[in-house]
């Protein structure tokens, strides 16, 4: 995820609109160490003497998955609301699987927010780690039809990636799609199935796959 830095901060706590009622909510551990924070608002009206209101998470942030799972436990407990919307929710989010009733949950849409077009395709590949250790050609296809094989040899420890021109590439692609391949969060398989990878060599793509998988997933998490 995008890191927040101090300046950016304030701008996460701040009232919404006048007569609105916004509250944050702070987790501690068992030592008294704050873990934990969700920042919600609350909407709605009385009708007939009932409450049709609805709780909106702006923010939930926790150092752990069982802080994660008490701020939801809070959030659900807040009397008087009717319906609970959240957003700026990582993909990978548990929260249906924490519910009684998991198919009371709805998804009304899913957005990365940012696009990531590596120029330079060697310099990015070669600057982050891998999550198994693996060699591979990926020939980098631009709209004018170049095409530029890098040579990527990369674990856990780091990674070395060249320009490699003449090599037999593995896989060839586009340089957006190496783009939206390249921080983990999709499949070269599933890309593959899309027709934007081509596999020249049996199994490469499992290899890339095993490769540039991370855990958690990236995530949009921080609007700007």
């Amino acid at each position: 995820m995008v890191s927040r830095p101090d300046f950016w901060w304030p701008e996460v706590f701040w009232v919404t609109e006048p007569g609105h009622a916004f509250f944050e909510a702070v987790h501690e551990d068992e030592h008294g160490q704050p873990d934990g924070y969700v920042s919600y608002e609350i909407k709605g009206e009385w009708h007939g003497g009932v409450a049709d209101r609805q709780l909106i998470v702006w923010d939930l942030q926790a150092v752990s998955t069982r802080t994660r799972a008490a701020l939801w436990e809070f959030v659900f407990g807040v009397d008087l609301v009717v319906t609970i919307t959240a957003g700026h929710l990582p993909p990978d989010e548990p929260l249906r699987f924490l519910l009684a009733d998991s198919r009371r949950l709805r998804t009304d849409y899913l957005i990365d927010s940012v696009w990531v077009l590596p120029l330079d395709a060697a310099a990015f590949l070669g600057a982050r780690t891998y999550s198994a250790s693996g060699s591979l050609v990926i020939e980098v296809v631009d709209p004018d039809g170049s095409r530029v094989p890098v040579a990527l040899d990369g674990g856990a420890g780091g990674a070395e990636c060249a320009e490699r021109p003449g090599a037999v590439a593995d896989l060839s692609c586009s340089r957006a799609t190496l783009g939206a391949l390249s921080l983990g969060g999709t499949s070269w398989a599933t890309y593959a199935a899309a027709g934007a990878v081509d596999e020249h060599t049996a199994g490469a793509i499992a290899r890339a796959d095993a490769m540039f998988a991370t855990a958690p997933p990236p995530a949009t998490i921080s609007w700007f």
